[in-house]
């Protein structure tokens, strides 16, 4: 027999969850409220939909679906969660950051649809998959240092985010961030290993395949990502040095494309068509950077 502890206000919470969703009005006895959440099966879609605010610091896993449709939901603050399953926040759009920093494995569809969503913290999380982001127009901003596998369609119409970098992602999977219609800088600075594409129109609908965005990569590894079938339909966006930094420094003195060009590949350079030059490398707007005397 497995057992669950729960304070009486969680209680609270399942039982009016469980008459609004009933149109029952009594009250419920521990074991009829048992007996209930017997009946329901599912955790799915328990949350009153009316929700704005969620805070437990108790709470270790989000289950499938469980803030599913919460239109009005703004925040969430489960600091101990570990686990989110699929379809856990749903269409919630009002959300405004997915800040987890202890999760390890969520599902696919988690944010999908989240419109309001700005930022999205994971530093412990390995692996996205499928439509996890998919539609969250608003973001700007994710920090994944651990992650590994990007799915399908995971960041598809985030047409926000305009740079993010991956230090240790070793695959991204089919149009995972197609139609991002703002993305001008792609860092990817795994010296070790070249990145796998599942396909070739990862970046479609971007600055970045209308070659006006950069992907960045290591010098170590350039001629890889130049010759490699899937990656060389992006040979002329990228750009390189020997060390890549992130974040850039100028702060928002010049437009992003070249900020990020500017702390990626010199010290010193001008905006426009003109030369950003350091350490021997140089990169024009739209070309590859290339070796100088």
């Amino acid at each position: 027999m497995e057992y669950v502890i729960c304070n009486k206000s969680d209680l609270d919470t399942i039982a009016n969850s469980i008459r609004l969703k009933t149109g029952e009005t009594d009250l419920f006895s521990i074991d009829k409220l048992i007996d209930k959440l017997n009946s329901v099966q599912t955790f799915d879609n328990i949350i009153d939909g009316t929700i704005t605010e969620f805070i437990n610091l108790n709470l270790t896993e989000i289950c499938t679906g469980m803030f599913q449709n919460c239109y009005y939901l703004t925040l969430v603050y489960t600091p101990n969660v570990t686990t989110i399953e699929t379809t856990a926040f749903c269409n919630c759009y009002l959300l405004k950051e997915a800040d987890f920093p202890l999760v390890t494995s969520i599902s696919g569809d988690c944010f999908y649809g989240c419109t309001s969503l700005t930022a999205a913290n994971f530093p412990l999380l390995t692996a996205l998959y499928s439509n996890a982001f998919y539609g969250c127009t608003a973001l700007t901003s994710v920090n994944f240092p651990s992650l590994k596998t990007i799915g399908m369609n995971v960041f598809e119409k985030c047409s926000a985010l305009r740079k993010c970098s991956f230090p240790l992602v070793e695959s991204i999977g089919y149009k995972s961030f197609a139609d991002c219609t703002s993305l001008e800088a792609f860092v990817l600075p795994n010296s070790t290993k070249m990145t796998t594409l599942d396909n070739s129109n990862v970046f479609d609908n971007t600055p970045i395949e209308k070659g006006e965005g950069y992907v960045y990569v290591p010098l170590t590894l350039i001629e890889s990502y130049n010759t490699d079938t899937k990656w060389s339909t992006y040979a002329n966006k990228f750009v390189f040095r020997a060390e890549i930094k992130v974040p850039a420094v100028l702060g928002n003195s010049v437009p992003l494309r070249f900020r990020a060009a500017i702390v990626h590949i010199g010290q010193q350079g001008t905006v426009g068509k003109r030369t950003l030059t350091n350490g021997g490398y140089t990169a024009r707007n739209g070309h590859r950077g290339h070796r100088t005397a």
